[in-house]
């Protein structure tokens, strides 16, 4: 997650820093990179939390069956 922070930082910055010198599609595709990666950054949160959820509830579900006993 972190990495992928430091990349929309990167893409950003570069973006801005080479919007004045340069031609504008080059910005224009460092900024559409920039919006993709925070794409894939909250397809990335959304899983993590995803996983965190399936695993509390098999958990949870495993408790359930011993205390049963």
């Amino acid at each position: 997650i972190l990495k992928i922070l430091a990349l929309i930082f990167i893409y950003k910055l570069s973006g801005a820093i080479i919007e004045p010198i340069a031609n504008g599609r080059i910005v224009d595709s460092l900024n559409g990179i920039a919006h993709s990666l925070i794409l894939v950054l909250a397809a990335v949160i959304s899983v993590a939390i995803m996983f965190f959820m399936v695993v509390t509830i098999i958990i949870g579900v495993g408790n359930v069956t011993i205390m049963m006993r």
